[in-house]
């Protein structure tokens, strides 16, 4: 004969009723749960199953956030990885419907450059893709390499070097490389640019040798702040201190930095663009001058050590016919040595 049991949870026993379950004592009265009898063998293993399946539930509760953190955070990665493709394809169209897809809409966004310092989206859009890669460059390619990813919730950042290749609107090659660092924020329509930075390479320092005549200091070109300037003013500076080396070097020492201890006296040229047009490759061709000719307005001036003026001119600088382009520098760099330098020899020094 079957026996009908139930299990009473709360006391941890078996109850037989209708004295169904065979024990040797009264009906009333319950079962005693003795070491062997079926009952306590049957109470002790439902028991232990019970302790058993909420361990182990406990246990799976625990490990889920652990597996659901692992997928969470490859997703992430991987619409990061499409985000640095989808911002590296606005940059080589200069698309702005494209960028407008990649940046923060915050007015917190901000964006540091050597063209300046951008914040909110209409700053960049305006200053960034507008006026400088679509007025300024007929091709653009950056290329990315040493990238890392860093994501922690809903914020993560992104570092990396790049090499910048283009062609000038005049027809000019162009390139330039640096460093640039991002940091994403994950709104309501994805991952989103919230800040970037990114500056290009200083050219190596040079080994100062001096020879106790006249040091001319030449500091980093800059451009007035209505001006797009294309070109990377380190590099410029740089070249402009090895051409004067050359024109002026018979009565001058000419250095990127003043010397901690000069034995002589120190002047400092300071050279600012003050407007800039890309001229036209096609009418150089043709013609060979006029306005299909690069050029550009600089100011500059020479200062002795008390500040006080020795050389101050304006001058319109154009590009030498037969130019080629000359990477960061472009081909006004060799023109504006040369005509500044011809300046400087007739200056008085004193």
């Amino acid at each position: 004969m079957d026996h009908e049991c139930t299990l009473n949870v709360q006391h941890g026993t078996v109850d037989c009723m209708n004295n169904r379950w065979p024990v040797p004592w009264k009906r009333d009265s319950p079962p005693k749960s003795r070491a062997g009898h079926p009952a306590s063998r049957r109470c002790s293993s439902l028991t232990y199953g019970r302790e058993l399946t909420l361990v182990a539930t406990l246990a799976v509760l625990l490990l889920l956030p652990a597996c659901s953190r692992a997928p969470a955070a490859d997703q992430d990665r991987a619409d990061l990885q499409r985000l640095m493709e989808k911002y590296l394809d606005s940059i080589k169209t200069a698309d702005t419907k494209l960028a407008g897809e990649v940046w923060s809409e915050s007015p917190d966004l901000v964006v540091v450059t050597p063209l300046g310092r951008f914040r909110g989206w209409e700053s960049v859009k305006e200053n960034v893709y507008v006026n400088f890669l679509q007025k300024t460059f007929a091709e653009r390619n950056l290329q990315t390499s040493n990238l890392e990813v860093h994501t922690t919730g809903s914020a993560a950042w992104a570092v990396f070097d790049w090499t910048f290749t283009a062609k000038l609107t005049s027809g000019q090659p162009f390139t330039s490389k640096g460093w640039e660092s991002h940091v994403y924020q994950k709104t309501d329509k994805g991952w989103r640019i919230v800040h970037l930075h990114y500056s290009g390479m200083a050219p190596a320092a040079p080994v100062v040798e001096l020879t106790g005549k006249p040091i001319l200091v030449v500091r980093s070109f800059t451009a007035a702040s209505d001006v797009v300037w294309p070109y990377d003013t380190k590099q410029l500076q740089a070249q402009t201190v090895a051409e004067f080396k050359v024109m002026l070097g018979k009565d001058l020492d000419v250095l990127a930095e003043a010397p901690p201890a000069p034995a002589g006296k120190v002047y400092t040229l300071d050279v600012e663009v003050t407007s800039w047009n890309p001229g036209n490759a096609a009418k150089r061709v043709i013609v060979g001058l006029g306005s299909g000719r690069e050029a550009a307005d600089i100011r500059y001036r020479i200062t002795d050590g008390s500040d006080q003026k020795v050389l101050e001119r304006k001058d319109t600088i154009r590009t030498n016919y037969y130019s080629q382009g000359a990477g960061s520098t472009g081909t006004l760099a060799h023109p504006f040595a040369e005509k500044m330098a011809e300046r400087i020899r007739n200056a008085k020094f004193r």
